[in-house]
């Protein structure tokens, strides 16, 4: 009897263990793909973080052992940089002083706030506690599937071929299903990255390299006709040390050592051909580029000014106005931006130095396990130099760009599966040293029985999708043309400054001038630190004097460099 129940258990632990990693690799599927044009007034990223944070809540109950051991560590101390990224987070909510709907939700069009965050956290700890061999095999799969579909999309939408319901506020039209053509540009040189070292797997065919060598040349010219630069960066990177990998691992250490000096010697001369200096200068040199130099000369004041609470996760626009120099601001004063564009400054000016040192842990921790297992490597793993090359290609783009959602819960993965597979591997090779049986791929990481799973789904439910209905009601209400109810959706719950921007606009161009201030009141007193609230409020017809002095006060402190505000 006593051994029945026990294989009715193992029979739930390995259909719980299956339904969790079909969870992960449809998250990243869905995450990639989804778009909501004419259903969410983001169609992009709002539904991009209702399927990451919703599908992140049912990996949680698999994390019951996550506290276990945490301060003996047990040669996991990924648990405990992880806590204090955090614990990090949760100190910034509290002391920072920004709009909370700011800090928890993000910016409206890029939602990388706490909640975000939280996520990408779960997804972490959920592949460093279960990573196999079946499942690393699969999202890398996915991840040459899905760049060959946005490969294919963007070809599409280079001759004019769009067939979702868009607006035209995207720039290039080469954008695929992430919004920006830095991002597809972004993810197709971590897709092509990963195809062309899966294609010199030894099960490949002579068919199946071939095909895999066209995937990559297509993901190659999307990236060309995407217009963005990012995704050969990140291509030739991920490919570069994938090769060093590949060589280690064969024990071909002057060949490796050689490789890795050229790829060295040849990223001191991007880098400083990106600061338009150096033979490649011509070449690398953007605009764009002396752009995001600006971007992190102001991030940098934010940490260095708010190094223990930080600016608030997200709240970026809110203080750059603030934070960058003179020269900046003369070049041109209405250029603003709502992220860093560097991952690393993004985090450390949204929470603190502890959380960005905490993240620059965990990079390091990743950076740590792929060493340790090419040490000890005997054999070639095709799936861990292209794991290994992908998350370089990832770290690449990170220095550059955004945390785009999707673009993020990949990055995360990747370095979840990267820490998991040294620990699985270092078990095998213990087991194998002391001529022990194999040790089960798959841990006991907790199930989804008991009390608790139920509520952590519900409240799971209700942070993801309420910003979700808010912006399906905001769309639906402005198609009906109802000023009272336009008026309204401006306070739809969780509150987002661009709607009461947008409805204050809206009211005033439409002559309900009355209804336009009360918005925009509402607005400056919950988000007193919006340049764009003040703007608007100061040029309201129906503003009072005394108003219309207040709103430039105000956004002469918002902006104090600015010589165009008197």
């Amino acid at each position: 009897m006593k051994s029945r129940v026990n294989q009715g258990q193992n029979r739930t632990l390995r259909l719980d263990v299956s339904l969790s990693n079909k969870i992960l690799i449809s998250s990243l599927f869905l995450v990639t793909l989804i778009v909501t044009p004419d259903l969410t007034f983001d169609p992009i990223n709002l539904p991009k973080f209702t399927i990451m944070v919703l599908l992140a809540g049912f990996l949680v109950p698999r994390l019951s052992d996550f506290k276990k051991d945490l301060l003996k560590l047990k040669g996991q101390p990924w648990k405990l940089v992880l806590l204090i990224f955090l614990l990090g987070q949760i100190v910034s909510l509290v002391g920072s002083g920004a709009p909370l709907s700011i800090q928890l939700y993000g910016a409206p069009g890029r939602l990388t706030g706490a909640i975000t965050y939280a996520a990408l956290s779960i997804y972490f700890a959920f592949c460093a506690n279960s990573e196999n061999r079946s499942t690393t095999a699969k999202i890398l799969k996915y991840l040459v599937t899905l760049g060959l579909v946005l490969s294919i999309y963007g070809l599409l939408q280079s001759f004019g071929l769009e067939f979702l319901p868009y607006g035209s506020s995207y720039g290039s039209s080469v954008f695929g299903t992430l919004g920006n053509s830095n991002f597809l540009s972004g993810f197709l040189g971590i897709s092509a990255s990963v195809t062309v070292i899966m294609a010199f797997g030894a099960e490949m065919t002579l068919l199946r390299r071939t095909l895999f060598a066209t995937y990559s040349s297509m993901s190659l010219v999307t990236i060309y006709l995407s217009n963005s630069q990012q995704g050969f960066f990140n291509f030739v990177a991920g490919l570069s040390v994938g090769a060093v990998i590949y060589l280690f691992i064969r024990r071909k250490i002057l060949l490796a050592n050689l490789t890795l000096g050229l790829i060295g010697f040849s990223g001191l001369i991007a880098i400083a051909g990106i600061f338009s200096q150096g033979p490649l200068a011509s070449l690398i040199y953007q605009t764009s580029i002396s752009t995001r130099q600006g971007y992190w000369s102001a991030a940098t004041s934010m940490l260095a000014n708010h190094p223990f609470f930080g600016i608030g996760m997200d709240n970026f626009l809110n203080w750059y106005r603030r934070s960058r120099t003179l020269e900046t601001t003369l070049k041109n004063p209405a250029a603003v931006s709502d992220s860093a564009h560097n991952v690393f400054l993004d985090i450390g000016t949204g929470s603190g130095f502890i959380t960005l040192l905490a993240y620059v842990g965990l990079t390091c921790l990743v950076i740590r396990a792929i060493i340790k297992v090419v040490r000890r490597s005997n054999s070639l793993d095709i799936n861990f130099v292209a794991l290994s090359s992908a998350w370089v290609a990832y770290q690449v783009q990170s220095l550059i760009s955004i945390n785009q959602i999707a673009l993020a819960t990949w990055g995360w993965v990747l370095s979840g599966l990267l820490v998991g597979y040294e620990m699985r591997t270092g078990r095998e090779f213990k087991s194998q040293e002391k001529s022990k049986v194999h040790l089960p791929t798959n841990i006991d990481i907790g199930s989804y029985g008991g009390k608790g799973t139920l509520i952590k789904v519900v409240i799971t439910i209700l942070i993801a999708v309420l910003p979700f209905v808010s912006s399906v009601r905001f769309l639906s209400t402005l198609k009906t043309g109802n000023p009272v109810a336009i008026q309204n959706s401006a306070y739809l719950f969780p509150h987002d400054y661009s709607r009461f921007l947008y409805v204050a606009t809206a009211l005033r161009d439409n002559k309900f001038e009355k209804e336009a201030l009360e918005v925009i009141k509402d607005a400056a007193e919950e988000f007193p630190d919006t340049f764009e609230v003040w703007k608007l409020y100061s040029n309201l017809p129906n503003a009072s004097s005394v108003e219309i002095a207040l709103a430039k006060a105000e956004m002469k402190r918002l902006d104090p460099l600015n010589p165009e505000l008197k």
